[in-house]
């Protein structure tokens, strides 16, 4: 890791997915761990950069033997996640506010979708007319 300011050090816990609580409780992603601790290393990148290399070490105990584990920085936001989100968002209760359309395609070859938020209860002409503002995210957590 090379971000020198992590939230890990100010509680922050790493995301965790067991199998078996998914099955037996019907749980998902849950942030977990303990002795949690973030920290720059001796290591240095390479070949032509000066800056530190990090480490995050965090303690996690299984709740079932054999259990198979997944650790993630934080909770994974899936493809299918978006394409739930924008159904919801964009459903039939916002039609008059909120429609999706498809921007392009991502180099997967999925469709990337775009977000149109304005009164769509105006004639087209006044819509058009309106200044357009442009958002785009991406997040990283931490």
């Amino acid at each position: 890791m090379i971000k020198a300011n992590f939230l890990y050090n100010q509680g922050m816990k790493v995301a965790v997915y067991s199998h078996m609580q998914a099955a037996r409780y019907n749980l998902g992603w849950r942030k977990e761990g303990t002795d949690i601790a973030y920290y720059k290393n001796q290591i240095l990148c390479k070949p032509f950069s000066c800056f530190p290399y990090y480490t995050l070490t965090f303690t996690i105990e299984p709740k079932f033997s054999g259990d198979e584990i997944y650790i993630a920085a934080d909770h994974p936001y899936t493809y299918s996640d978006l394409l739930k989100r924008m159904k919801k968002w964009c459903g039939s209760d916002n039609t008059w506010k909120a429609k999706s359309t498809i921007l392009c395609k991502t180099l997967a070859g999925n469709d990337l979708p775009m977000i149109i938020i304005t009164n769509f209860n105006t004639s087209e002409e006044i819509t058009a007319s309106r200044p357009v503002i442009i958002f785009t995210a991406r997040v990283h957590p931490g």
